[in-house]
């Protein structure tokens, strides 16, 4: 409730000018309510706390973190998360407007532009092997940071 009241959309539904939409007596309309202050919150189901970085949240930096995770604190466990879909404030479904998987084109991850990031732990265990590409042999290590390279 405090999120959605002081950080983002506020008690009273707003005109471009705004001032606020009134309903058919003049009484001011509300942005939201209990039913999506519900829906809304079943959003952050499934996160867990992360372990500290090792990198910068250790050594001479725990008087700074005080061997808490800052960067990237929390992550989310799939068998935790609420799956089914979350209605937005306009009666529609957050998410909607981006493509399905189904719908995006066949090795679109492959095109120019596309981005990729190394996410160590992430996988459906959550704990995938540390995996180190060949850089002689690594077709995608070839593709991706050697691209003038012959892939054959």
């Amino acid at each position: 409730r405090e999120l959605m009241q002081l950080f983002s959309v506020g008690l009273w539904q707003l005109r471009p000018d705004g001032l606020h939409h009134v309903d058919r007596e003049g009484k001011p309309i509300a942005t939201y309510d209990n039913f999506d202050i519900r829906t809304f919150s079943r959003a952050w189901t499934g996160f867990v706390r992360q372990p500290p970085r090792r990198n910068i949240e250790s050594g001479d930096f725990t008087r700074y973190f005080n061997g808490a995770n800052y960067i990237d604190p929390m992550r989310i466990q799939p068998n935790l998360r609420d799956i089914f879909p979350k209605m937005n404030l306009h009666d529609g479904y957050i998410g909607d407007g981006y493509p399905l998987c189904s719908e995006t084109p066949e090795r679109m991850f492959l095109r120019k532009g596309a981005r990729f990031v190394y996410m160590p732990g992430a996988g459906p265990s959550g704990s995938w092997p540390e995996l180190e590409p060949n850089p002689e042999t690594s077709q995608l290590y070839l593709k991706l940071c050697k691209p003038g390279a012959s892939t054959n």
